[in-house]
């Protein structure tokens, strides 16, 4: 009697069992996975997935509406495991709170939004070990906008000690190392005491540029290597590891300084030296062309030789001046035009001197002698050259007797060219 009772108490329950199951219960008793929206018709609250796999609820009144998934009591903020979050065109976002990854991966092929306009959003890796951009075709960009999408802002790697060492300026396309406000494109600074060095090396050697911390700059090589400076992608000027240097692209072994220069027409002077004094340029250049290799000033002025502090040779526009250090010779040459009733005054001396002249075109000549006391003795000279006195017509080889220093003067009635020399002791 009792199995006859349980039997049909089973059978009665059965009904009601699956009127459970279906509507308006199935929502509460659980999910009902399908790819198209339910029809409006069905009654209570229906869940369902489009192609997209977007999620969305299906409402008594016939409305669709895409669900978002919010934690009011903060349950999900602890250690849970819920498998894959994956999102087609969809988006997570969180307004207040923070979206942990734990040590999982954080895949997207869209766009991953921190903060909002105006705010300032950090992006935290604990533990990180590195961070990979990729693309398909090679080719990844970087972008640091605003939020009006203008190239604006800094982007900006900071140490452990919280102390920025890499900024990239984005508004002023500028990058500093150890300075986070580059005012050129590319600055690097190291506080007060620290050499600042850049290295450029390979397995031959490297290229060293320093600013010592005194302030002193610094390039060259940092191995047993030559340094070339170039300009049009020619070398202009190469240094040897020997200190050898060579300007013109070329540096000959134990010469200290080598110029080297293909000649160009028009284009004579090898080498200029010149000095600024108080606007007036003084300075001498070394010319080579076909016709061989000189010196000459740069402006009109003498040209001086020295030696061991002493003038030993002078070379002036109209003489020359050799002493020859010992008070064995001096030479003073002269070769210029001295008009009517005008003079050459010698420079002084004490021990006599020898000397010859010869006026214009070999018009008038004569070798002569001065003693120690300033008397003129002429040697195989011309009719119309006097000694020691001051003659209308002629030339005078000191104007009065005795005379120191001696003054050679032009009498013949107009403007003679005098080429004269004379040695002294």
């Amino acid at each position: 009697m009792k199995n006859k009772y349980k039997w049909l108490i089973i059978i009665l329950l059965i009904p009601v069992l699956f009127g459970f199951l279906s509507s308006p219960f199935r929502p509460w008793w659980g999910l009902r996975e399908q790819a198209s929206a339910p029809d409006a018709s069905d009654d209570g609250i229906k869940l369902w997935a489009d192609a997209n796999n977007n999620l969305f609820s299906r409402h008594e009144d016939g409305d669709s509406y895409k669900l978002n998934v919010s934690d009011p009591n903060g349950g999900l903020a602890n250690p849970t495991s819920i498998g894959t979050l994956s999102l087609g065109s969809a988006s997570i976002t969180d307004s207040s709170g923070t979206i942990a990854f734990g040590n999982e991966n954080l895949s997207t092929t869209g766009t991953l939004d921190l903060g909002a306009d105006d705010d300032i959003s950090t992006l935290t890796m604990h533990d990180a070990g590195s961070i990979t951009l990729y693309d398909d075709s090679d080719d990844v960009t970087v972008y640091l906008k605003n939020s009006g999408d203008a190239g604006s802002g800094k982007l900006s790697f900071y140490d452990t000690n919280d102390i920025e060492f890499i900024t990239f300026d984005a508004e002023n396309k500028r990058i500093g190392i150890r300075n986070n406000a580059p005012a050129v494109d590319l600055s690097i600074k190291r506080t007060t005491g620290v050499d600042t060095e850049i290295k450029l090396e390979n397995s031959g050697g490297s290229l060293r540029l320093v600013n010592y911390q005194d302030g002193a700059g610094y390039i060259g090589t940092g191995a047993n290597d030559k340094l070339y400076l170039m300009s049009n992608n020619n070398s202009s000027i190469v240094i040897e590891p020997t200190w050898e240097v060579g300007i013109g692209g070329t540096a000959t072994q134990n010469v200290q300084l080598d110029v080297y220069d293909n000649y160009r027409s028009g284009f004579t002077d090898i080498a200029r030296f010149r000095r600024n004094i108080s606007g007036t340029i003084r300075g001498i250049k070394i010319i080579g062309d076909t016709s061989g290799t000189y010196f000459d000033t740069i402006t009109t002025h003498n040209i001086r030789f020295y030696a061991n502090g002493s003038e030993r040779m002078s070379i002036q526009e109209d003489h020359i001046y050799i002493d020859t250090g010992n008070g064995d010779l001096k030479i003073n040459t002269y070769n210029e035009s001295v008009a009517d009733d005008a003079n050459i005054v010698l420079p002084s001396f004490t021990n006599g001197c020898k000397g010859w002249v010869m006026i214009g075109n070999a018009e008038e000549y004569t070798e002569f002698w001065v003693d120690n006391d300033g008397d003129v003795t002429l040697v195989d000279g011309s009719a119309n050259v006097v000694a020691g006195a001051d003659t209308d017509a002629k030339v005078c080889i000191g104007t009065s007797a005795t005379q120191e220093p001696l003054v050679v003067k032009n009498r013949l009635g107009g403007a003679k060219n005098f080429l004269m020399e004379i040695k002294y002791n």
